[in-house]
């Protein structure tokens, strides 16, 4: 369970005899410092939230934003020392600015566990990572039988294999099952705009998505034809040639229509692309690291 927020805090201003008092009676306080690079701003309405566990027990110590340079708000806590000393381990989620709940949201970014004062952040909360590969492919799922080589090229679907048995289509992403409170979805960036293909599960399925294409019709892959209703500056449809492809990883609910900072895999998608490419680790250049320390 975790504690109050409100009853934290006035355990934090209690004084009283113990372990955790000087020999003038006053209650140890010790600092707690946060070292992480990698987070992304959040916007107005949410905030980063950091959290001691214990034995059984959850306790938020605050919260924290981020600007667009990635500088924290805040990088110091302090706290009691014996909470210190009993914590087994740190962790940091994403909370609505306006929070009511006070238990930890399922978006729980970053944890690591204690030794010896120090705690090494990482992402492994919400996935392993370690063995991820992607591969896509420059094409449309349904289109007239005038189609111009534009719109044959105006499609990207995570997939690979041919037209038939003898090699049949397949899943193109090899991706981890994702804790709760998390959730994939492909981009392909645009004259500097990055456009969804779609949020999702599962890489041998249609995504949740279809913002571009002809309604219900696509492979079974994630994936997107852009056709119709381009976003504000964009014209479809428009050849993925020369294009970037990402598959990133977003908190679901997602607040943002942006990627957020997880981009597990990402590949530039050359002018003279055959039409099957490959995805490239992502994570070392996009996955947030530190370490908390007392």
């Amino acid at each position: 369970m975790k504690m109050n927020r409100l009853l934290w805090l006035l355990l934090l201003l209690m004084v009283g005899v113990g372990c955790d008092n000087d020999d003038d009676g006053n209650i140890i306080i010790q600092t707690l410092k946060l070292e992480i690079n990698g987070l992304d701003n959040l916007g107005k309405d949410f905030v980063y939230e950091a959290w001691l566990l214990t034995d059984g027990e959850t306790f938020s110590i605050g919260t924290f934003s981020v600007n667009d340079n990635h500088q924290l708000s805040k990088t110091s806590f302090q706290l009691q020392a014996s909470l210190l000393e009993s914590a087994t381990d740190f962790m940091i989620t994403i909370e609505p600015k306006q929070d009511a709940n006070v238990d930890p949201s399922d978006q729980r970014l970053l944890k690591g566990k204690f030794q010896n004062g120090v705690a090494n952040l990482d992402t492994d909360v919400i996935a392993d990572f370690s063995a991820i590969s992607g591969k896509y492919q420059i094409r449309v799922h349904t289109v007239s039988n005038d189609a111009n080589l534009l719109e044959l090229q105006s499609g990207i679907w995570f997939m690979q294999g041919g037209y038939g048995p003898v090699s049949p289509l397949t899943a193109g992403l090899e991706l981890p099952t994702l804790s709760k409170g998390w959730i994939y979805e492909g981009w392909v960036v645009i004259d500097g705009v990055p456009v969804s293909t779609g949020q999702f599960l599962k890489t041998d399925e249609k995504d949740l998505q279809n913002h571009y294409g002809i309604t219900g019709i696509g492979f079974d892959f994630p994936g997107q034809d852009f056709f119709f209703d381009a976003p504000s500056g964009l014209e479809f449809p428009v050849s993925m040639y020369g294009k970037t492809a990402v598959i990133s990883v977003e908190p679901y609910p997602d607040p943002d229509p942006k990627p957020f900072t997880l981009k597990p895999l990402l590949g530039d998608i050359a002018d003279d692309d055959t039409g099957n490419g490959d995805l490239n680790n992502n994570v070392a250049n996009s996955f947030p690291k530190g370490k908390v320390s007392f």
